[in-house]
């Protein structure tokens, strides 16, 4: 299944994987429904399905893009972040209904940027590469030496360029080193302070931005970790005392594990094998973090109730582990089928 990256605001929907440039769509549910409309206008469930027709398209990477994420940007306005192949991470900002324009390009990883993040109040973004570091792109003023240095010896046009100086952009604030592996998914926690990673060295990472940026003790998996994401909220379990702010993660061998973001300490692990045939490869909670929505290569998507999952033991069945363990010496045992899960 290709993963398919949606914009609640304004129902923009893009494919990212294999692209070289970002498609943004818009959904049309009476077909008379103009863009700009149809971004003010409420979801109504009932009138799903829904037309999908291209609302515009966006060029400027040099090879495929592998990930875009759109955040409001506060005053900004609406912007889309992309990350491609060419090593580029372009940040879009929206001028108009169908116009977009490249509003600042970021540079600095040595290899294929992978995944990209927004932090929740949209003024940092983190990338993480196959060169196995995360970057953290934060909104900054330009250097007012720089600009000293563009401005002419005319007056009014020294005042003409006054806003564009003033104006931020993001710039790389730090390098996120301790992955021995690609970096396969970033994501900022719905707090704010917190920065996930997950990679193919089989480890989960978690950065406080408060300390200033130091390793939480990560978690682990027996194979190689290809999604992370975040709850927006708390939830308690049966088996709980108190409510946790969860993070879920899943491995190519269909390994989920649910955890405690705070303590790491694990909550639900189970194995989703049995019901997808192919690697996960977008994953979420609902609002309400009852349950656990998984999207896979085999083309299906599944929903998984936490709540059921907390009536059971809090470890896997014997059986499930035997089944786990077998699936992971094949993929050891054949490194063309481990390459292929590993995506």
């Amino acid at each position: 299944m290709t993963p398919l990256l949606c914009d609640p605001i304004s129902l923009r929907i893009s494919p990212v994987v294999g692209e070289k440039a970002l498609m943004v769509r818009s959904a049309d549910t009476d077909n008379k429904t103009s863009p700009l409309q149809m971004k003010l206008a409420p979801v109504v469930p009932a009138r799903w399905p829904c037309r999908i027709f291209l609302h515009c398209g966006l060029y400027g990477h040099e090879r495929a893009v592998t990930d875009v994420k759109f955040s409001t940007g506060g005053e900004i306005g609406l912007l889309a972040a992309t990350v491609s192949s060419d090593r580029m991470l372009k940040v879009w900002r929206q001028m108009g209904p169908r116009e977009w324009t490249v509003w600042c390009n970021c540079e600095g990883h040595s290899d294929c940027i992978r995944t990209v993040a927004w932090a929740p109040d949209g003024q940092s973004i983190v990338t993480g590469s196959a060169d196995n570091t995360m970057k953290v792109w934060a909104l900054q003023g330009e250097d007012e030496d720089d600009a000293e240095a563009t401005l002419s010896e005319s007056a009014e046009l020294a005042d003409a360029m006054s806003p564009m100086r003033r104006e931020k952009k993001f710039k790389l604030l730090c390098t996120l080193d301790g992955h021995g592996d690609t970096v396969t998914s970033v994501r900022f926690h719905p707090a704010g302070s917190l920065a996930l990673s997950c990679s193919r060295d089989r480890k989960v990472r978690v950065y406080d931005t408060r300390v200033p940026f130091r390793a939480v003790e990560p978690a682990s998996h027996s194979h190689s970790v290809s999604v992370i994401t975040a709850a927006k909220g708390k939830a308690s379990f049966p088996h709980d005392k108190e409510a946790r702010e969860l993070v879920a993660s899943v491995d190519t061998a269909g390994m989920v594990k649910i955890w405690d973001v705070q303590t790491g300490e694990p909550v639900h692990v189970w194995t989703v094998d049995s019901q997808h045939s192919q690697p996960v490869t977008c994953m979420a909670f609902t609002n309400s973090v009852n349950f656990l929505i998984t999207a896979s290569k085999d083309g299906s998507i599944k929903r998984w109730d936490l709540r059921r999952l907390a009536e059971d033991s809090k470890q896997m069945s014997e059986e499930a582990r035997k089944r786990l363990e077998k699936k992971g010496k094949e993929l050891e045992e054949n490194p063309r089928k481990l390459k292929a899960h590993q995506g």
